[in-house]
């Protein structure tokens, strides 16, 4: 049962109520603790996994959602979002 919503820096997320048990929770959507938002984060994993440098990849997200985002952050969300294994 819906139960409102959670708002915080990035996004708005649906909270839930458990008649049963009367928890008040959240899903997890795969992108917890994470600073941006999945729009980008996801940008970025398709963005490198077309062949693009991890420089270019974070000028294109800078120039597109006008945020600055750091090499190595890139290359961890293709490491844990796509199919990077290096």
């Amino acid at each position: 049962m819906g139960y409102g919503k959670r708002i915080n820096k990035i996004r708005e997320k649906q909270t839930f109520y458990c008649k049963k048990c009367h928890h008040k929770f959240t899903p997890d959507d795969g992108f917890k603790y994470v600073r941006f938002s999945p729009e980008i984060i996801m940008a970025a994993v398709r963005l490198s996994q077309k062949g693009l440098t991890l420089k270019q990849v974070v000028e294109e997200i800078g120039n597109t959602y006008s945020v600055r985002v750091g090499e190595s952050t890139v290359h961890e969300w293709a490491r844990k979002y796509g199919d990077y294994k290096g």
